[in-house]
C-alpha cells in the first residue's frame, strides 16, 4: 500500500482522494521568488547572499547541538551515530546514502563548483580551494549529525521514535519536529529548525540555478539573452516542477526523488563523468 503524509505528517492511504495544499503552493512560490532575487544578477548578487545563508545555519546547528546535548538519552543517540547500532537500514544502503549525501552536499558532478570556479582568477590556487571546500563541507555535515542524533536518542528514551525515523529525510522532517513538540519553548526551536533548513535549501537551489544559467550565458546564443531573463525562465521551470510536491502525496514523492537522486543517479553520473574525463583527456 502506498502511503503519504500531509503537512501535519498524518498518513494517507492510497484509497484517500488526492488533495492540494494551497499554503504549500504559496510557500513554494515564495521560495522560488527568493531564489530568483538571489541569482538574477549572477554572482554579483549571489555572492552577497552567501554571507547570510552560510554562517546562519552554522550558528543554528551549534545552538541545536548545545540544546540536544542537554536532553535525556542524547548519549545513546550519539552512540548510534558512531556505531550505526539501532538503524533499520542495511549497511549497503547506509553507504549509498552517505556517498549520495557527499555528492549532493559538495555538488560533485553537477557543474556547480565548475561554474563558480570559472569566475576565479586564472592563477587562483585551485587545489587549495578544492581541499578547503571539501573538508569544510564534510566537517559541517559530520558536526550537524550531532544535532540530529542527540535528538534521536532523546526520542528513543521517551519511546516516541518511529521505526523509520532514523534514516533519509525522516530525520529532519519527522523525527526532529516530533522532538521539538516535547521541548521547552517549542515555537522557538521550530523557528530555528525552519530557518536552518530554509537557508541550507536556498544555498543548494540558487547554486544549481546559477550553474545552469552560467552554462547558458556562456554559449554563443546565450550571450545575447539578458541574464535576468535566463534566471526568470529557470526559476519558473523549477517552480512548475515543484508543484507536484504540494499535493498530499508530496512527501512520498519527495522521499522517492531524494533517495533515487542521491543514492543512484548522482553516483552513476559521477562514474560516467570519471570515465568520460579519463577517456577524453587521455594523453598516453
Amino acid at each position: 500500500m502506498i502511503r503519504s503524509v500531509d503537512e501535519n505528517c498524518k498518513p494517507y492511504s492510497d484509497e484517500a482522494p488526492t488533495t492540494f495544499s494551497v499554503p504549500a503552493f504559496f510557500g513554494t512560490l515564495g521560495v522560488w521568488i527568493v531564489i530568483f532575487f538571489c541569482v538574477f544578477k549572477g554572482v554579483s548578487s549571489s555572492s552577497y547572499i552567501v554571507w547570510v545563508t552560510v554562517p546562519l545555519p552554522i550558528l543554528f546547528v551549534i545552538i541545536m547541538i548545545i540544546n540536544g546535548s542537554t536532553l535525556d538519552g542524547a548519549s545513546d543517540g550519539i552512540n548510534q551515530y558512531f556505531t550505526g547500532s539501532g538503524k533499520s537500514t542495511e549497511l549497503s544502503e547506509q553507504w549509498s546514502d552517505a556517498a549520495g549525501q557527499i555528492f549532493l552536499g559538495l555538488s560533485v558532478c553537477l557543474g556547480i563548483m565548475t561554474s563558480y570556479g570559472s569566475y576565479q582568477p586564472k592563477n587562483s590556487p585551485i587545489i587549495r580551494n578544492g581541499i578547503v571546500i571539501s573538508v569544510g563541507n564534510c566537517f559541517f555535515s559530520f558536526v550537524a549529525g550531532f544535532a540530529v542524533w542527540s535528538v534521536v536518542g532523546y526520542l528513543d528514551k521517551l519511546g516516541k521514535l518511529s521505526k523509520d525515523g532514523t534514516s533519509s529525510i525522516s530525520l529532519a522532517f519527522i523525527t526532529y519536529p516530533t522532538a521539538i513538540d516535547t521541548m521547552a519553548a517549542p515555537n522557538l526551536w521550530a523557528i530555528i529548525l525552519g530557518l536552518t533548513l530554509f537557508t541550507l535549501g536556498i544555498d543548494s537551489s540558487f547554486s544549481a540555478i546559477e550553474a545552469t544559467s552560467t552554462v547558458i550565458c556562456d554559449t554563443t546564443w546565450g550571450k545575447k539573452v539578458p541574464r535576468m531573463f535566463v534566471a526568470f525562465v529557470l526559476c519558473t521551470f523549477g517552480f512548475c516542477c515543484s508543484i507536484p510536491f504540494c499535493f498530499n502525496f508530496g512527501f512520498t514523492l519527495f522521499d522517492v526523488v531524494d533517495h533515487y537522486l542521491c543514492a543512484y543517479l548522482l553516483l552513476t553520473i559521477g562514474i560516467l563523468q570519471a570515465f568520460g574525463c579519463g577517456w577524453g583527456f587521455d594523453t598516453a
